[in-house]
């Protein structure tokens, strides 16, 4: 359990506040840990505001009204404007997970605990604990699991404050834990819908291939019984468990998969005890809280955090929209990726730019190498960066030096930086990450064979 004298001073505010103003990321990290703070002014008796940003930069902080609140509390951002906004709000609390100066006192961070941001703690999992030190509701804060889920921090053995925050929902009786063949969605929704849209991981030459998803379906026998499709893997016999997923395997593995890889797909699944559907495991809320979080529907998480499972037909439905748009993005990072050197690179111009960090994901999973995205965004270019190292603090750096903003983790990040300087940047960020030269990059289709 988190405590100290920041701790203290940051639940006196919270107590103490009438008017309180919340600042989130939109990301799953982000709106579970901002909804765990509005499920906790709730409790308290309180109904905060809520601003969700795509990032906090200088010039969207000078936007936010900051006026007639009391206490503005950022998650999951602020850490690096912790010395600036103290200049807008007069009473603040930053509950942040990404690198960066701490110095501040009403700031919260794992590094103060001993643990490390990238892997031991989110700003979900911070929340999360503060939560549960006010309202001792271990069910609420067991949702603190979903942030770090989403970012890749459940991955292997939970470590530091998301191991303790695992085993306090265990013991508690609000969760648990069974070992299975793993994919979004896969105990509720058919097995086509499952595989045309999982992209985390991206089925190389399955997710968005109809023809792919048939064969399979045809070779192991599946076509004969259930030739719409509509079917889900839990009730399949185990006969036919035990086929489909030999011609996943067998269709994987022609597609460059390695058994390694496969054996990816046999995971810890984390299970809420009496929530159902999308919201009845840590692995696919997460998935829900980032669609409606960046398809423009961020307080459908909030709400849904809050136990307010009206909304989920709601929060599905984005869902599904934001997988189609999705979809129609990974094709297009597909189709304009270039490979140079160990790194693996597209600069596209017509996509959502809240989708640049799932294109850098699935680029570096498909090409097994760090990669790079960069999509317009009005007079900027946002900048997405997976794998590597010390990828957040070489952003944070290169960006500064290019006029622009960044940080992150360890192996991934992000920055905006002018389309003015966007080749010079490209072009150091690809030397810093030991390739070659950029400048021919730009909106060139590859030459690669992508599609088999």
């Amino acid at each position: 359990m988190i405590r100290g004298k920041r701790i203290e001073k940051a639940i006196n505010l919270i107590k103490k506040s009438k008017e309180p103003l919340i600042v989130t990321h939109h990301d799953a990290d982000g709106i579970a840990s901002g909804g765990l703070m509005y499920r906790l002014f709730n409790a308290l008796g309180k109904e905060p505001e809520v601003v969700v940003l795509r990032q906090l930069y200088a010039d969207t902080l000078e936007q936010i009204d900051f006026s007639g609140h009391d206490l503005v509390v950022f998650t999951d951002l602020g850490l690096s404007y912790a010395e600036k906004i103290y200049e807008y709000a007069d009473s603040y609390i930053i509950i942040d997970h990404h690198r960066g100066e701490y110095t501040k006192e009403n700031v919260i961070v794992p590094e103060l605990f001993g643990y490390s941001g990238d892997v031991d703690a989110s700003a979900s999992t911070l929340a999360a604990y503060m939560y549960y030190i006010i309202t001792k509701d271990p069910k609420g804060a067991s949702y603190g699991l979903i942030g770090a889920y989403g970012d890749r921090q459940l991955e292997e053995r939970p470590s530091g404050l998301n191991r303790e925050l695992l085993t306090l929902s265990l013991q508690q009786n609000v969760l648990y834990i069974l070992r299975d063949f793993y994919l979004e969605g896969i105990y509720f929704k058919h097995l086509p819908w499952v595989l045309y849209y999982s992209y985390d991981p991206y089925l190389s030459g399955i997710s968005g291939n109809w023809d792919s998803i048939y064969y399979i379906f045809e070779k192991s026998g599946l076509l004969k019984h259930y030739p719409d499709g509509r079917i889900t893997y839990r009730d399949l016999t185990i006969d036919e468990r035990r086929r489909f997923f030999t011609w996943l395997l067998i269709t994987l593995t022609e597609n460059g998969w390695t058994l390694e890889d496969v054996k990816s797909l046999i995971s810890d699944i984390y299970k809420f005890i009496g929530n159902h559907g999308w919201v009845g495991y840590v692995n696919t809320f997460s998935s829900l809280l980032n669609a409606v979080g960046k398809h423009r529907e961020p307080m459908l998480g909030i709400q849904l955090i809050n136990d307010e499972f009206y909304v989920l037909p709601e929060a599905e439905k984005t869902l599904q929209d934001y997988r189609k748009l999705l979809f129609r993005s990974i094709n297009e990072a597909l189709r304009y990726a270039v490979i140079q050197g160990n790194v693996v690179s597209a600069v596209l111009d017509n996509v959502p730019v809240y989708t640049s960090g799932t294109l850098a994901q699935v680029l570096e999973k498909e090409f097994g190498r760090p990669s790079i995205v960069a999509v317009k965004d009005g007079r900027y270019y946002k900048i997405s960066v997976r794998g590597g190292s010390n990828v957040g603090d070489r952003l944070r750096q290169l960006a500064y030096k290019h006029g622009g903003e960044g940080g992150g983790h360890y192996s991934a990040g992000g920055a905006r930086i002018s389309a003015d300087s966007l080749v010079e940047f490209m072009e150091e960020l690809i030397n810093d990450l030991n390739t070659n030269s950029c400048e021919n990059i730009l909106n060139k289709p590859s030459n690669i064979a992508l599609h088999r």
